[in-house]
């Protein structure tokens, strides 16, 4: 204990403290293999999905401390994450860890290890008897070889001398293992509660392994599996810092014969832990419950006064990573040397803390508002969010927060600034799920969302109509997930970050809706493969932005799959040495035949003044991948004004700037990110335009008599859509000549762009094509031999576009025969004598309304 009491006097209070070269001797893969090679042939390995590391440490897994000989002892794994039974001492006297125990193979007929316990969450079941100087161990879920699930424990406790580390069983076929477990002062045995959310059971085991039945006069039933149980001042007590049931106490003071409350109910900022479970150690010099959550945060309680009291530390600090499910007792009171100790990451060394004095911490006001609706206060947000009337501003408080809701209230509006939504999601949805219309946010912050469809977003769009404003939404599953056909979302001065998962969640995700606007806003470093942005609405602007991979593994930085009217204008663009997919934007690529070519009726491309960088440096990153099918009306993407950095030259076309590299175009080395390009004013407004021309006819339109210029730059039109049904051609004066296709009748399309110079604006043009006649000829073919007359049904492949009876009102004179008109419209050909060879003559038809029109009709005379 010497080296520790010197390292600990050498700490100030509120600091935490590393030690160095102490990071758990986990098995390794080989030493696993081993094991499993050695035990009888047929013997199953236990890895799982985590191995030691993350099985013993996560997924409800507990240790226990020997207070009196400073040792600390740690087993756990079960379900499929681990299948080692083995156990793990740190010893606080000389700074060192052993692995006590070692891990046994199963015997696939009982699923059973050879030797020891099985292995199983262990929870708050590891507890040390001080009378026999032993572990006992509980606990539930047990791993099971070659399952996805999980199994039955032994009917009983186990308990292992950790000198002769040897194990002995308690068997009690009543019970299932206990899920808590501590030493009972004042008993002098164990006691332990079973079942989950229950009627009370509780035993206590004497040192021989014996079961006696007690009744406290409680219900003692176990409310959460991250609950638990501790000894301190010669009493029990059972804590409960988890789910913490409104009305269930939070602090219980054990007796035999009686329970008292201590604390009723935790204030919401320690319930709103991340996992659920803080570590909680009793501290003796200041006779106080301390409760760590796996960050800077400590709260404190009082027998003193009874009050709780919350320290935010400076420095370094074991932060517990995300998902981790509980801390408890990986967070213990060293007796003797007035500190702390916690363990908190597979990889990380042990630390020490020296607990801060109480005149330090704020006292907690479990009652403290966290959210507004004018005079109202809410010391709930979810509670402020769900019961919101339309038309309501609802400010959340300055705080994290981790709670989540469902808002049905129309026209409201979310002031946020300085507030965190944490952790939280409902519905299995997302920590925001809108079902109202017209919802505004501005400020919020959300992080940590995650569901186990793996779509957990910070906002499930289900109502129309949502802009966003100053927002950060970062490191969980998604940003935003909207659903069709909810209307119009905008997102400005906001930066989405981190966010993406198994390559289906993205940074944000919209689907069929109206219009998707993004300005002024950061989509950085999304993960799993996901999109930094993906939108299926019928019209996507995205200007003035960072959307950036930087070290993220995602995908393309914007996917527009569906096509629609698309404006991606003054951005930066930047594919990262992660980034999964070759592609920087992709357009139109889940339209995968002609019958589906676009889903949109209005469909344009433009890519105009960003600054798009590769740094991913592979020969086949593409700057835009887009798909069209011939005769679909897709028009071809404009790219104009761009910096384009990487890529091949090939991809680049006129009017756009290449570098080679970042050195080349001079720029920082990666990751420097520029700003985003900034237009000089507002964009053009280019108005929709409407012109009609006969069959086969031409007609030029001055599309810019409508179009207006934001500025004092003189507007032109810079690129011209290709129509499905004809050609559009740019003249020197921003008119635009168009000629349909030859006999082409009906509505065609083309869209077209205008600029000032910065900025630039889209419109369409919408052409009608009058059939030049409504009469419909085809011409004729027939054969006879010679001095053979032939008689031909001219009418009989023709018709008219309304319908109307056709006539036959002149012949044409052929050169070798005669042609004679017959009373039913037929018309009769007989070849001079002796002809052989081919003739040819015209047939003039009418509708009897003005509309004519001519064919021919060719005789082939054969002998």
């Amino acid at each position: 204990m010497v080296e520790l009491e010197a390292i600990v006097s050498t700490m100030q209070p509120g600091e935490w403290r590393e030690l160095p070269d102490t990071q758990a001797p986990w098995l390794t893969r080989a030493e696993h293999d081993a094991i499993v090679a050695a035990a009888p042939p047929g013997a199953a390995g236990f890895w799982g999905v985590q191995g030691p590391g993350g099985g013993i440490l996560r997924v409800f897994s507990g240790a226990e401390l020997d207070p009196n000989g400073y040792r600390w002892f740690f087993k756990g794994g079960g379900h499929n994450q681990y299948g080692g039974n083995e156990v793990y001492q740190f010893s606080f006297d000389t700074l060192t860890w052993e692995r006590l125990t070692e891990p046994s193979a199963y015997d696939p007929e009982t699923t059973f290890p050879y030797e020891g316990p099985t292995s199983r969450h262990t929870y708050d079941a590891l507890a040390w008897n001080p009378i026999t100087e032993t572990l006992w161990v509980g606990g539930r879920s047990s791993y099971v070889p070659g399952s996805g699930g999980s199994g039955p424990v032994e009917p009983g406790v186990w308990e292992l001398d950790p000198n002769t580390r040897t194990w002995t069983f308690h068997e009690d076929l009543e019970l299932p293992p206990p899920m808590q477990m501590t030493f009972n002062p004042e008993t002098g045995r164990l006691f332990g509660l079973f079942g989950y959310r229950q009627d009370h059971h509780a035993r206590e085991y004497d040192a021989d392994g014996t079961m006696v039945p007690v009744d406290y006069g409680r219900n003692m039933g176990v409310w959460d599996a991250k609950a638990g149980l501790l000894t301190a001042k010669g009493q029990m007590y059972y804590f409960g810092l988890g789910d913490g049931q409104p009305g269930r106490p939070a602090i219980l003071e054990i007796s035999a014969g009686t329970s008292r409350v201590l604390l009723h109910e935790w204030p919401q900022e320690i319930r709103d832990v991340e996992g659920g479970a803080a570590g909680i150690a009793y501290d003796e010099t200041f006779d106080r419950f301390v409760i760590w959550g796996g960050d800077n945060r400590l709260w404190t309680w009082s027998f003193d006064d009874q009050q709780v009291r919350r320290f935010n530390l400076e420095g370094s600090a074991p932060l517990e990573p995300m998902g981790l499910s509980t801390i408890q007792d990986k967070f213990v009171y060293l007796p003797g040397v007035d500190a702390f100790a916690a363990f908190a990451h597979r990889d990380s060394n042990v630390w020490l803390l020296k607990a801060p004095v109480p005149e330090e911490g704020v006292l907690v006001d479990p009652d403290a508002p966290r959210a507004t609706i004018g005079d109202r206060v809410f010391t709930s947000v979810s509670e402020a969010l769900a019961t919101a009337n339309d038309g309501d501003t609802i400010t959340i408080l300055p705080g994290v927060w981790r709670e989540a809701t469902t808002i049905t209230a129309n026209d409201i509006t979310i002031e946020g600034e300085g507030a965190h939504l944490k952790d939280a999601t409902t519905g299995g949805k997302a920590t925001l799920v809108i079902q109202g219309n017209n919802t505004t946010i501005r400020g919020l912050e959300v992080s940590g969302m995650s569901v186990s469809d793996g779509n957990g977003a910070a906002i499930r769009q289900e109502g129309k109509n949502l802009t966003l404003d100053g927002v950060y939404f970062h490191d969980g599953q998604q940003g935003i997930l909207a659903n069709n056909g909810t209307g119009t979302i905008l997102i400005e001065n906001s930066t989405f970050e981190r966010l993406g998962h198994g390559g289906r969640a993205h940074g944000i995700y919209v689907n069929k809706i109206a219009e998707l606007i993004i300005r002024d806003s950061q989509f950085l470093s999304s993960k799993g493969q996901g999109h930094e942005i993906k939108s299926r609405a019928a019209k996507t602007t995205i200007e003035n932005s960072v959307v950036a991979s930087l070290d993220g593994n995602d995908s393309r930085l914007i996917d527009i799959p569906n096509g629609g009217e698309i404006v991606i204008r003054n951005n930066v663009l930047q594919m990262g040495p992660n980034t999964a997919n070759n592609d920087a934007i992709g357009i139109n690529l889940e339209q995968r035949n002609p019958n589906n070519a676009h889903d949109w009726p209005r469909n344009s491309i433009l890519i105009e003044g960003n600054i798009i960088i590769s740094d991913r440096g592979g020969s086949n990153d593409r700057l835009l991948h887009y798909r069209d099918w011939e005769d679909s009306g897709y028009p071809a993407p404009v790219l104009v004004g761009n910096t384009v950095v990487g890529f091949s030259s090939s991809q680049v076309p006129s009017g756009n700037a290449w570098y080679a590299n970042r050195d080349a175009a001079g720029l920082p080395p990666y990751p420097f990110l520029p700003e985003a390009p900034v237009a000089d004013g507002a964009a053009p407004t280019a108005n929709d335009d409407e012109a009609a021309l006969p069959e086969n006819g031409a007609v030029t339109i001055a599309v810019l008599a409508n179009d207006a210029a934001a500025g004092d730059g003189p507007l032109q039109v810079v690129a011209v859509g290709d129509p499905a049904h004809g050609t559009a051609t740019l003249n020197a004066d921003s008119t635009i000549t168009y000629v349909p296709d030859a006999d082409f009748y009906g509505t065609d399309t083309f869209v077209y762009w205008v600029s000032e110079g910065s900025g630039a604006a889209v419109g369409t043009v919408t052409l009608t094509v009058e059939p030049g006649s409504k009469v419909r000829l085809s011409d004729d073919s027939t054969i006879t031999g010679p001095d053979e007359a032939v008689t031909v049904d001219v009418l009989g492949n023709d018709y008219h576009i309304d319908g109307a009876a056709l006539t036959v009102t002149e012949l044409g004179n052929p050169s070798f025969g005669t042609a004679v008109l017959n009373d039913d419209g037929t018309v009769t050909y007989a070849p001079n004598e002796g002809f052989t060879g081919t003739d040819t003559f015209s047939y003039t038809v009418s509708d009897g309304q003005g509309g004519e029109a001519t064919a021919n009709v060719e005789v082939s005379v054969k002998v």
